[in-house]
């Protein structure tokens, strides 16, 4: 019971990783009205990039930690799915759009899908390499 409550752990995280970054891309003119920049779209590029580096990092260790070297760890580049859903769509009832100017345009919602599409590569990206470092450095996992 422990492990499948770490599998569902480490997939919430993998889908908030991929629900920063969206909702970030999605929500840039929403950022730009409530803080008064001008130019936030820099900045948000900057703090997207700067998050992600920051949770690969992240996941990779919690990962060797939790997950370790079991065959089931591949389940989360499918199970991330569900939790970015839902955050997806809580997040939607919380902050509805109520300004039809802050409606992001749709290559955006394209831009979005390709990375949910590209996203269990990465997820499968970490679970092996984070398999092969435990190995190699013979640590617990």
């Amino acid at each position: 019971m422990g492990y499948l409550l770490k599998l569902n752990g480490m997939s919430l995280l993998y889908a908030f990783v991929l629900f920063v970054h969206i909702e970030l891309m999605m929500n840039v003119y929403r950022i730009e009205r409530l803080t008064g920049w001008t130019d936030a779209g820099k900045l948000i590029d900057a703090a997207q990039v700067l998050i992600f580096i920051c949770f690969t990092v992240l996941l990779f260790i919690i990962n060797r930690r939790w997950i370790g070297k079991q065959k089931w760890r591949y389940v989360t580049t499918i199970l991330w799915f569900p939790y970015l859903y839902a955050l997806i769509r809580s997040f939607a009832a919380l902050y509805p759009i109520t300004n039809p100017q802050e409606v992001p345009l749709p290559a955006v919602g394209l831009i979005a899908l390709g990375e949910m599409v590209v996203f269990p590569l990465y997820v499968a990206a970490i679970q092996f390499f984070s398999r092969d470092f435990a190995a190699a450095f013979n640590t617990k996992g």
